[in-house]
């Protein structure tokens, strides 16, 4: 199944049929546990794999079987002490989720609280050794095709590796809820849960319960064209459009203003709120930026949206690293032309403000509310027209290195890091590059990560 599903489509001579994203996710489907995880991250990276495939391992984002109570009663009792009936004052027999590594009950506190309890599938941790091992025998093979361009196969496998490791330790996924909780504090935009230490251990997460829509059901009635379900949902208030806004000011406060943001945003992980605010659940995978990191993406967009695409482009390949193959003035190029179709498609609205949000400033810095936002100008630089003369009066753009936060940061994100990892992010705002397979992330800019758990660590070394 291995060799038909991943080795024989990648062969050079084979020539490339509209079935194979089936197969592949039907593949995974079969495979299971840690193989449907892959596939998962997999379905979010359009920048390895076509839109096709991804588009179809998108079917494998919460569609995992459940495993039974009587299993659940037991991890429980391990973890907490007693039966779930005895521990909570009501809990759900049937999970309302369920995923590769857990599945997640209704329940209530003895204090009345409702809370989501996740418990870890049993034998969970055995099963994605064995699956990992299988994953780099495959990585070795696919590695002579090169079907993820210039990234290597086995690459993608140490990541995924070093990701489920973390999200193997409930209590590491505690902390990284507590960090974007307080974070979030008096953001009405954004909900993060709560976590109930009381009630958590590594096996077993208690946290508030986030009731709302999910965003997956959402998202398939979109591509579904379902109207009725659509309309339905505007009779009740929601706008698509301002949940779309709300999801990207979201992440623009938490990469920009904190430094640390969620970072396995698929849809399944995602609920919509009253007031169209965002829910976020899952915080086994989080993201913190060096200071430096966090200072040049800031000064990357404020280049970007102030039209200035020479500068931009510079600041970003300070992240990038080319590969032995790359022509560094083509790519230059394609990145040019990437973001001035990014700016056009954006079209004279880019700075509107109407989902809530101020547009993007420098870190520390706020906008006067009678300085009416500048529309990017992708062409004055072209025109010759200096900072000063396309913005009269505005400021300069941030230095970068010297930038401080614009709002203080949590008292947990001040703390040294427990580990600094070499796992590099890619700016996430602006186009993507459209040069796939030719620029890496380079050194230097790493995104750290926190200890790994005990019983973890040893799943991400080859």
């Amino acid at each position: 199944m291995l060799i038909s599903a991943f080795v024989l489509p990648a062969l050079p001579f084979r020539r490339r049929d509209a079935g194979g994203p089936v197969r592949m996710r039907a593949a995974l489907e079969q495979l299971g546990g840690a193989w449907i995880k892959l596939g998962q991250m997999l379905a979010l990276r359009f920048d390895l794999l076509p839109a096709a495939y991804c588009d179809e391992l998108f079917k494998l984002l919460n569609e995992v079987a459940p495993f039974p109570y009587a299993q659940v009663e037991e991890i429980v009792r391990q973890e907490l002490g007693g039966a779930p009936d005895v521990i909570f004052r009501s809990f759900a027999t049937q999970p309302f989720a369920a995923a590769s590594i857990g599945q997640v009950h209704r329940a209530v506190l003895p204090t009345g609280e409702l809370v989501a309890v996740k418990v870890q599938r049993p034998h969970i941790r055995e099963l994605l050794r064995t699956d990992l091992d299988l994953m780099y025998a495959v990585a070795r093979v696919l590695d002579w095709t090169h079907p993820l361009g210039a990234t290597r196969s086995r690459q993608v496998v140490d990541e995924f590796a070093r990701w489920t490791a973390d999200e193997l330790d409930y209590l590491i996924e505690a902390r990284q809820a507590a960090l974007l909780h307080e974070q979030s504090r008096g953001e009405r935009r954004e909900r993060i849960a709560r976590v109930y230490r009381a009630y958590t251990t590594s096996r077993v997460l208690t946290s508030e319960l986030i009731d709302g829509i999910p965003l997956i059901e959402i998202v398939a009635a979109v591509r579904q064209g379902n109207g009725t379900y659509l309309s339905a949902l505007k009779e009740r208030g929601y706008d698509l459009h301002a949940v779309v806004r709300h999801l990207d000011w979201n992440m623009l406060n938490q990469v920009y203003v904190f430094g640390c943001f969620h970072a396995d945003l698929h849809p399944a992980n995602l609920y919509v709120l009253p007031g169209n605010a965002i829910g976020y659940v899952d915080f086994g995978i989080i993201g913190q930026l060096p200071e430096a990191v966090r200072a040049s993406l800031t000064r990357y967009s404020w280049l970007l949206f102030q039209g200035d695409l020479e500068a931009a482009i510079r600041e970003l390949m300070r992240w990038l690293a080319p590969s032995p193959a790359t022509d560094i003035a083509d790519a230059r190029q394609q990145l040019v032309r990437t973001h001035e179709a990014f700016l056009y498609d954006l079209g004279p609205d880019a700075s509107d403000t109407s989902g809530g949000g101020e547009p993007l400033q420098p870190a520390g810095r706020r906008r006067p509310a009678d300085d009416p936002a500048p529309r990017p100008d992708p062409g004055a630089r072209r025109r010759g027209l200096s900072e000063d003369a396309r913005h009269p009066g505005r400021p300069a753009p941030p230095a970068g290195p010297g930038l401080r936060p614009a709002r203080p940061r949590p008292a947990l994100l001040r703390a040294p890091a427990a580990a600094a990892g070499g796992r590099l992010v890619r700016p996430p705002v602006g186009p993507r590059s459209g040069v796939r397979g030719q620029l890496s992330p380079g050194p230097g800019a790493g995104v750290r990560r926190a200890a790994r758990g005990p019983g973890a660590a040893d799943l991400g070394r080859r």
